[in-house]
């Protein structure tokens, strides 16, 4: 059984193409839920040294676990100690839905937030668009044009994106048209001369999180 506790927990969890490394720690103590949503946290591209150690990803777990959330953060395929190959997200989607079919059957009614960074994003829009278990889902700098195909205009949950003006990988512009088309609920979050890796910006990436987190509680999702 994948458990969350104080101190981070690794897990080696048997997937279809070897073992997916996994990480989990518990929300804090002082604000923990009950019956909230597990958050579940992908990496950028694994081709450019994206791990599930990146800044971005790490702040999003701090987020999560401030705020009593427990979460669970993982390589992708041939990241770490996790086995496989790079799947252009197709693998990669394959493992996240594994790993959240295994927490829903340890833990029956489970709701899950998902969050992705970049490449991540992608991963974590793929699996959102098929899953009704999920309440929210997070996406930190989407690579629209080059993955245009991970990214829908209609989820079940509702969606926050995240967006810097500066980013030099991801086209800002794109990402925004992409986002002004999105039918369900979504949010728009733009921060002026940021580049794609958040920089000297990530409490402000942070915050605006946070504030996304407030309007999923009240929605009642965290019962």
């Amino acid at each position: 059984m994948i458990e969350f506790s104080v101190e981070e927990k690794e897990y080696l969890v048997p997937g279809t193409a070897g073992v997916i490394q996994c990480r989990t720690k518990a929300g804090n103590a002082d604000k923990y839920l009950q019956h909230a949503p597990i958050a579940v946290i992908c990496h950028p591209h694994p081709l450019y040294s994206g791990t599930m150690d990146n800044k971005v990803v790490t702040t999003l777990a701090r987020v999560f676990r401030n705020r009593g959330l427990n979460h669970l953060r993982f390589n992708f395929r041939g990241v770490g100690k996790s086995e496989g190959v790079h799947d252009d997200m197709r693998g990669e989607s394959e493992d996240l839905d594994l790993l959240l079919n295994l927490l829903a059957k340890e833990r029956p009614g489970q709701k899950f937030i998902l969050a992705g960074f970049s490449f991540g994003s992608g991963v974590a829009s793929i699996v959102a668009s098929r899953r009704e278990d999920v309440v929210h889902l997070i996406l930190v700098a989407p690579p629209i044009g080059k993955y245009e195909s991970a990214y829908e205009t209609q989820y079940p949950s509702a969606v926050s994106i995240y967006q810097g003006s500066a980013d030099d990988i991801v086209e800002p512009a794109l990402v925004k048209d992409w986002a002004g088309r999105i039918k369900s609920e979504s949010t728009f979050y733009w921060f002026e001369d940021v580049g794609h890796f958040f920089h000297g910006k990530l409490q402000d990436l942070s915050e605006q999180i946070n504030l996304a987190l407030d309007s999923v509680q009240r929605s009642g999702a965290f019962k």
